[in-house]
């Protein structure tokens, strides 16, 4: 006989690094009568315009924008920004209809390649990690029956209860300290570090970053970069959210809105920079389960269900610096000044946490702007610096990292005309989680009478490890009533021990 009456069922959820998908994306550039002479550099930024979760697959819409930085043959320089979309879909048996998903892009390379006079192909490479969340309805055997005895234990239980984005702008001010005649490229980066949840509203706090390169107005005109690093409260009017929930939630740069204006004073420049804030709601509740059950009157079968579910840990910020070397061949000019560095992007290839050490492994890529004496003209050299990072944690251990990162404040110096030193910061912020297996009682069957026990008094020999629970179990007795006739024995047995049940019924009789 099943007891349906006494069971329970709850949304859990599970959040998961579902898989990866590169995107190769291909832009055409066609600069006809421009006749170009040299590109010097090209910035990248992709972002997800939107996705949709549908069964077994995520559909989703993203843009590539692509700023170019070059000379032209009578020496001047311009810049020449092309957008590419795309539409994909990414397959996956885990995804629901329901599900929420994070998608996270990476950057691995991006390539510029002449293919006619003045016609330009770009290859950027993308790397796309899939971070899907599901709410699964679990059974839990609840108790309730007299005869039946059961050994239960509180779990912490998250579900996913909405999922919200959120759009707003942040002006940024750079100051180039002399005359702004035109801005030649941009990048900006954001990370979320903090979140909070109250009646009706979100509160997400963070960094956001801007650079700049741009030519002055001067008699004698210069390149240069300039760069500021701001921050960013938002709050996020929502019904769904409570003072407890708890709030995922990543920021993204829309690149594709940036805007640049230069100010009245023509010494700043404003950069409009469009933020969009995707989270999740996740309520946490902590549930009584029941982990083991028996019967002093009936046999049962008890159907022990296993499951996994997801704890979220608090969001961590780190800032760390990273440098290194590298020497230019004989083919390549030498490097009499150094102008700027531009088209600086941040490549992860690794994340671990364990024992509150954070592990972050990844390249650094930019473009070095110079001159060259024997030219008279500037050249440039794209710069790989690989780095690998441990940082002090507030959280132990982590299944999952969710991570955010920019790079700025990249600089170079060059020694000998061959020897450069690049360094810089990199920001990050990382969204930690741990996934925990559960086994509980489902289900318990009622069977056959068991046949009641005519001895007045039965003995028992402990096992080591044995509890008063494993002991009442086998006896089929109450364990109440079996630690009130064995007081002084303990809770985890040593072996050995003698339990005496004293049966009550058979004794009155």
């Amino acid at each position: 006989m099943q007891n349906d009456f006494n069971i329970t069922k709850e949304n859990v959820m599970l959040q998961n690094r579902i898989g990866t998908k590169n995107e190769q994306v291909e832009s055409v550039l066609n600069l006809s009568g421009k006749n170009v002479e040299k590109i010097l550099s090209v910035s990248t930024c992709f972002n997800i315009v939107s996705n949709e979760s549908l069964v077994g697959e995520v559909t989703y819409n993203a843009n590539l924008l692509s700023n170019i930085f070059y000379k032209l043959q009578d020496g001047t320089v311009e810049n020449t920004a092309t957008s590419t979309s795309i539409s994909s879909r990414y397959e996956n048996e885990l995804l629901t209809a329901t599900s929420s998903v994070f998608i996270i892009p990476n950057i691995i390379s991006s390539e510029i390649e002449k293919i006619a006079e003045d016609n330009f192909k770009i290859k950027t490479n993308i790397e796309l990690s899939f971070i899907g969340a599901n709410n699964q309805e679990i059974a839990f055997y609840a108790g309730g029956d007299e005869n039946v005895f059961v050994k239960q234990t509180e779990i912490p239980l998250s579900s996913l209860t909405a999922k919200n984005c959120s759009l707003f702008s942040q002006p940024i001010i750079l100051d180039a300290k002399c005359p702004i005649d035109s801005v030649l490229s941009t990048q900006t980066g954001v990370v979320t570090t903090k979140t909070e949840s109250l009646d009706n509203m979100v509160i997400v706090e963070g960094k956001i970053f801007a650079n700049a390169l741009v030519k002055s107005a001067e008699e004698t005109p210069r390149i240069f970069a300039i760069s500021n690093l701001e921050q960013f409260r938002e709050e996020i009017e929502d019904a769904n959210v409570k003072p407890n929930s708890q709030i995922l939630a990543l920021a993204k740069v829309v690149c594709e809105d940036v805007k640049t204006e230069i100010q009245e004073n023509s010494e700043s420049v404003e950069i409009s920079v469009p933020i969009n804030i995707c989270y999740d709601v996740v309520e946490t509740r902590n549930i009584t389960v029941v982990t083991d059950a028996y019967s002093i009157k009936n046999e049962i079968s008890a159907t022990t269900g296993g499951f996994n579910s997801t704890e979220f840990l608090a969001k961590e910020s780190f800032e760390f610096k990273f440098d290194g070397n590298i020497s230019l061949d004989e083919e390549t000019p030498r490097v009499d000044k150094i102008i700027a560095t531009d088209g600086s992007y941040l490549t992860i290839t690794n994340t671990a946490l364990s024992d509150n050490e954070l592990l972050v492994e990844g390249i650094v890529k930019t473009n070095l702007i110079y001159l060259n004496d024997e030219e008279n003209g500037l050249n440039s050299i794209t710069i790989e610096i690989p780095f690998s990072e441990t940082q002090r944690a507030n959280t132990n251990f982590a299944n999952n990292i969710i991570y955010e990162a920019f790079v700025s404040e990249v600089d170079a110096t060059a020694k000998k005309g061959r020897e450069i030193f690049i360094d810089g910061k990199i920001t990050l912020t990382i969204s930690p989680s741990t996934e925990t297996s559960h086994a509980v009682i489902s289900n318990v069957e009622i069977g056959d009478e068991i046949e009641a026990s005519t001895s007045a008094i039965e003995i028992y020999f402990a096992n080591a490890g044995q509890t008063l629970w494993d002991i009442a179990k086998d006896l089929k007795v109450s364990k109440n009533i079996l630690e009130l006739q064995n007081k002084d024995l303990p809770e985890v047995m040593q072996g050995g021990e003698k339990v005496v049940y004293y049966n009550q019924k058979t004794l009155n009789v």
